[in-house]
């Protein structure tokens, strides 16, 4: 697996973290959330998690089952994929406009 594909796959622990931070409705259950870890990416999530919890981003903890871990985003993660969110969004919405500034020199080719 090449870097890349890890940075995406810790990128989008975050993200589905944090969604699912505002489907909780109950204070006590943000550190009760069950995940079932499988699939073919296994070892790779799993190694995305321990990365993950000892950067501070999430708390990760076992359960007495198999695959289910408990799993939640603490404040910097939190921090870190809004951080993300406003970058991707930002790069996005820039590149909606397109040529704000006409060249007026004389040895600019014009397209």
């Amino acid at each position: 697996m090449v870097q890349i594909e890890k940075d995406l796959i810790r990128v989008q622990i975050l993200l589905e973290l944090y969604e699912k931070l505002f489907c909780i409705c109950n204070y006590a259950d943000i550190t009760r959330q069950e995940y079932k870890i499988s699939g073919r990416n296994k070892c790779e999530i799993i190694a995305a998690l321990y990365y993950l919890s000892d950067r501070g981003y999430i708390t990760v903890r076992t359960t007495n089952k198999d695959d289910v871990l408990i799993i939640f985003i603490r404040a910097r993660g939190i921090d870190e994929i809004e951080l993300k969110i406003k970058k991707a969004t930002t790069t996005v919405l820039t590149c909606t406009f397109d040529k704000l500034l006409i060249p007026s020199f004389d040895d600019v080719i014009d397209n």
